[in-house]
């Protein structure tokens, strides 16, 4: 009778354990990444979308968006700073660029030539984040 009390005991307590090892966080260890986007040395207006793409992952696309210092900070989703160790393919946007129709945006974005070596799609610019996070300075030339 005494050891199944102590078996039922032990049951319980590693199910709690269980329970409790459950309730942290995600699993996901995520590392600040953040930099300073600038295109021919300079930097650019607040608003542009700089997106990091897992290379060889189904992780969802992370993305943040510059400041109006040219500085940007990566989200892996809304209200959830950082990027899971990896590697990425980083881009740059131009939000509304593809609309159709004369350009929609925020005008000081307006006359922005994102490099065509910079953009979705294209890219091939690789980041890889450490677990410990970095600042990644992205430096865009005109072609």
């Amino acid at each position: 009778m005494r050891a199944r009390m102590s078996f039922c005991a032990l049951r319980i307590l590693l199910g709690c354990a269980l329970l409790l090892a459950g309730c942290g966080r995600s699993g996901h260890t995520r590392a600040e990444v953040t930099g300073l986007l600038t295109l021919n040395g300079r930097p650019l207006p607040g608003g542009l979308t700089i997106k990091f793409t897992p290379k060889e992952s189904d992780m969802p696309v992370a993305s943040g968006w510059t400041k109006p210092d040219s500085t940007y900070v990566v989200y892996a989703e809304p209200g959830k700073i950082g990027l899971n160790p990896g590697t990425y393919i980083v881009s740059v946007e131009l939000p509304y660029a593809d609309e159709p129709g004369p350009y929609t945006g925020p005008p000081e974005l307006e006359n922005i030539d994102i490099p065509k070596a910079f953009q979705t799609g294209i890219s091939t610019l690789t980041f890889t984040v450490p677990a410990d996070g970095l600042t990644f300075d992205i430096v865009m030339k005109s072609e």
